[in-house]
């Protein structure tokens, strides 16, 4: 890296006297650790040159590189991520540069990981010296647009690799986060023992223009991070590359992409959401499959409750409501209940739900006065002789039901 194009603000490795380290083999000077998120610059991407030049005296400020305990592999890791790529430099302190002319000996080798929660993205690189030029071996293919580079130092090497943010498997636009792993294989010496691990150093990197719209998203809900009881991050709009996050605290259900949108559940208080996530429903392969958002909420009144299943998808980052059923009534002491679970397509190529209503507790066919609301699906009643169940159906951005017949239910497992 050149040092006209400075990363600014520096970010800052813990020091070893602040991480947990496990012990290695009496044989190996082996350095493992799992440090605090660290963040990445969110503007110096962009301009950063990747020529495997890291100038540590005047772009590294003390408390970066951080030591082994032997002497040598000691390490120096940064990042920097503008939304479009992710730049990590790496200077490594070895008192031998360890190559061959041709593979197949103990070699020092490098493999910097970035992940986006799923299978990594893999850089291997053996430094290039006076012996053999620098090798690389990246998996899955390397992106045409990865750029990566290496320089020797007076005591070891640097390596700066800069990743498209496309070429991170699993990357999407609700991304926060992803996975650094920095593994160094030390070879003391061509042939013999196996090389050393010299290091390996795992951080999860704050992506800080996602993790920004996050704190505005609980800012606008009046939500604690410690209010969220569900977040995930799953494929649940077929308008927009990736996955989108959910997440579920309060009364609120939240969705994350590139902005945030959310609705407010018809609940007097958190309590009264007795369940929430999401379900597989629609097509299982192609465009088409993705997750539906569920909440269960409990309505009570003067002599009794009901629960509704609510059903959401997104489309465009939005949240769109799909139905909402009801799925248990209780009045004084009778209760109607209804069970609902994913249930495959004929073939297997879709995901649907199905409603199953349950013996009734002291309502009849006498003692029931049914109720519709224009917005809600009744109750099942278990003695409708025309139907033992219905199933849920995903057309596009709407629901069909089809009615099981008492019959047809009879032999079904």
């Amino acid at each position: 890296m050149k040092p006209s194009r400075r990363w600014l603000p520096y970010l800052v490795l813990s020091t070893v006297a602040s991480v947990a380290v496990t012990a290695a083999p009496a044989h190996a000077d082996t350095m493992k650790m799992t440090m605090p998120p660290m963040k990445c610059d969110a503007k110096a991407a962009e301009n950063v040159v990747i020529d495997g030049i890291v100038d540590i005296s005047d772009e590294w400020t003390p408390g970066t590189r951080g030591s082994t305990g032997s002497k040598d592999a000691d390490y120096g890791i940064r990042c920097a991520w503008d939304g479009k790529r992710m730049v990590v430099a790496v200077v490594v302190t070895d008192d031998k540069v360890v190559r061959l002319p041709k593979p197949g000996g103990n070699e020092d080798k490098l493999a910097i990981s970035i992940s986006a929660g799923g299978a990594p993205l893999v850089v291997n690189v053996w430094p290039g010296n006076a012996l053999a030029k620098r090798r690389q071996a990246v998996t899955p293919k390397a992106p045409k647009q990865l750029e990566l580079a290496d320089s020797l130092t007076g005591g070891g090497f640097s390596v700066e690799v800069g990743v498209p943010a496309s070429a991170v498997p699993g990357l999407s636009a609700a991304t926060t986060e992803l996975q650094l792993n920095v593994k160094y294989e030390d070879a003391d010496a061509a042939t013999g023992p196996a090389p050393d691990i010299g290091f390996d150093i795992t951080r999860t990197v704050e992506l800080s223009d996602r993790t920004q719209l996050f704190a505005d998203f609980l800012t606008t809900v009046r939500l604690k991070k410690s209010d969220i009881l569900f977040d995930k991050t799953t494929e649940l709009d077929s308008d927009l590359p990736g996955k989108e996050r959910v997440v579920m605290g309060g009364t609120i259900v939240g969705i994350l992409t590139s902005q945030f949108a959310f609705v407010q559940l018809p609940a007097a208080k958190p309590q009264d959401i007795l369940a929430r996530g999401v379900l597989p429903f629609g097509p299982t392969t192609g465009k088409g499959a993705r997750d539906v958002i569920y909440a269960v909420v409990r309505q009570k009144f003067d002599i009794g409750s009901r629960d509704l299943l609510m059903l959401f998808t997104v489309w465009s980052g939005q949240l769109q409501p799909l139905g909402s059923f009801e799925i248990r009534k209780q009045i004084a002491g009778n209760v109607f209940e209804t069970t609902y679970a994913s249930t495959k397509g004929k073939g297997g190529r879709t995901m649907e739900i199905t409603l199953t209503p349950k013996p009734a507790i002291g309502f009849t066919a006498e003692n029931y006065e049914p109720s519709t609301e224009p917005d809600v699906d009744a109750i099942l009643l278990p003695w409708d002789a025309a139907r033992s169940s219905v199933v849920l159906s995903l057309a596009g951005m709407d629901i069909t039901r089809h009615d099981v017949p008492a019959k047809a239910a009879k032999g079904a497992k």
